[in-house]
């Protein structure tokens, strides 16, 4: 791919960067919050370390649910779903603080029976995520995939989906990955324990947002419980995912969090 890529290399300058900042604006990339309360959040672990799982399967079986319960979303979002795992612990050598690729993804097909009940899908989804997460080959796989592809062609990918390029390359390169990527996307940076005073200033929400999805159709959560209580941010474009289907799958979302946090043990 990147030698064929070469022979034809499209480059851009500062001023089509900022163009294309201006057409990403234009097509409205947004973002939606979910919020739980502490009670709900303290509640919500004390009840997946009863039953055995994570507050990441939790989110991945409410993501799921809730497509089902939106029927815009349900036809055209399959199930698959692909899981962020932190690679730091993974490397041989420490990486330090730097910013950098340290994040992998696990890939799932799920097996999910919307006619099932929450929890039995919840168990489902929980022993799927914990057979894959130790497999370091399909955790760097993805990654290393995207380090060998020349990165002016990601640059080029986000001129042609935006209308600002026309390659037969990109297109084809566009298709294919929106193929591969269509589905739920979780990034969830679990507990962080942030100062919640900093001097005269209180912190009362911390939001973690993961890059939007751009022109794919991914439904993308990205969550962090910090001060006490688990946010999740929904990144969509408007010109993918209406506002108005966005809200519906959002508090389809909410419905299934709260509901499972309801539940009476018996």
């Amino acid at each position: 791919m990147n030698a064929r890529w070469r022979k034809n290399k499209v480059t851009f300058s500062d001023d089509d960067f900022v163009k294309l900042q201006e057409k990403r604006y234009e097509e409205k990339d947004c973002t939606l919050l979910l919020s739980l309360t502490a009670a709900e959040t303290s509640t919500l672990a004390e009840k997946c370390h009863m039953k055995g799982v994570t507050v990441n399967s939790v989110l991945l079986t409410a993501l799921l649910t809730a497509k089902y319960a939106v029927p815009a979303l349900a036809e055209v979002i399959p199930d698959k779903l692909r899981v962020a795992v932190n690679l730091r612990d993974k490397l041989t050598e420490d990486p330090g603080r730097g910013c950098g690729f340290y994040a992998g993804w696990i890939p799932l097909h799920a097996r999910f029976n919307p006619k099932k009940d929450f929890e039995r899908n919840l168990l489902t989804i929980h022993s799927e995520v914990a057979r894959k997460i130790h497999d370091n080959r399909k955790l760097f796989k993805g990654l290393m995939g995207m380090e060998m592809i020349d990165p002016s062609l990601f640059d080029a990918l986000a001129f042609e989906s935006y209308g600002m390029l026309e390659n037969p390359m990109t297109k084809r390169f566009r298709r294919n990955m929106g193929k591969s990527s269509a589905g739920i996307t979780l990034t969830n940076l679990g507990r962080r324990d942030f100062p919640e005073r900093f001097e005269d200033l209180t912190v009362r929400k911390i939001i973690f947002l993961a890059p939007g999805p751009g022109p794919f159709k991914i439904l993308q959560a990205s969550a962090l419980t910090a001060c006490g209580c688990l946010h999740a941010a929904f990144s969509y474009t408007e010109s993918i995912f209406p506002t108005s289907v966005m809200k519906d799958y959002v508090n389809a979302v909410e419905d299934s969090l709260r509901g499972f946090i309801a539940i009476i043990d018996t």
